[in-house]
């Protein structure tokens, strides 16, 4: 019980794994954080609760604002422990792949999106702040608006090279501070936050590339550019997420093409 009870104390070191040793149950580790002298050393592969990286794990932390735990974390511990029992305070259920999906059909948006909940607006604030980004409402004083193209798997080459015309004019004429922008070459995800804060006009089509629109500031505007889409011989406009940019963020303004 003793070692049971000092094991459960223990709290997990974020290590890389190097590599099994010679066909052996031992692998051979590397602290990440400068433990142990920064020299690698081995220990028992049962040892080694995760090695998979995690999609999101820091993005999480950060929104959360506490340590996180994960499911296979706490069944590997029941099972070394039958006794092994956690308790919640509170406990909140959803679906990642479809969490946008959970709509109001009356009003085309996200569930609780709108007064008197206003969940969108709340998760953006905890988003932001959780990156020690501050939300603001209403717009700095008098400077041109900052405008983002945000890069989309759905463009083509014609496209791109027309909306970056279009960023280099509207810079040059003094209008908006514009910028054409691709998320991996922003940086960290600390960096993103920063920017879409700042950011007042929001330009992209539909899919992966709106997804920070929700965390525009209140007042702020998203231009849906949407897609061409062909099928049974016809081209036709697209559009996506409505229920997300538009009828779940009422402190936006969604504007679609006619």
């Amino acid at each position: 019980d003793a070692a049971r009870s000092t094991a459960r104390s223990l709290r997990p070191v974020p290590v890389r794994v190097l590599g099994e040793l010679n066909g052996t149950k031992q692998v051979a580790v590397l602290p990440e954080q400068g433990g142990a002298g920064g020299m690698n050393f081995s220990v028992n592969a049962s040892w080694v609760l995760d090695a998979r990286l995690r999609c999101g794990e820091d993005i999480m932390t950060g929104f959360s604002g506490r340590p996180m735990r994960f499911l296979d974390e706490l069944a590997r511990e029941s099972k070394e422990d039958p006794m092994y029992m956690v308790r919640f305070d509170e406990l909140i259920m959803g679906c990642g792949l479809v969490g946008n999906l959970i709509e109001q059909p009356a009003e085309l948006s996200i569930a609780g999106g709108r007064p008197p909940l206003s969940a969108t607006a709340k998760y953006r604030d905890r988003m932001l702040g959780g990156f020690g980004v501050l939300p603001r409402d209403g717009r700095r004083g008098r400077r041109l608006p900052r405008l983002i193209v945000v890069h989309n798997k759905r463009f083509g080459d014609e496209d791109v090279k027309l909306l970056r015309e279009l960023v280099a004019n509207l810079t040059k004429e003094g209008i908006a501070n514009a910028s054409y922008i691709e998320w991996p070459k922003v940086g960290g995800f600390a960096n993103h936050m920063r920017l879409v804060a700042e950011t007042d006009i929001y330009v992209s089509g539909p899919g992966t590339a709106l997804q920070y629109a929700p965390l525009l500031i209140s007042g702020s505007v998203f231009v849906a550019l949407g897609s061409r889409r062909m099928q049974h011989g016809r081209l036709f406009p697209c559009f996506m997420e409505q229920q997300l940019v538009g009828g779940g963020t009422p402190y936006l303004r969604a504007l679609y093409p006619d």
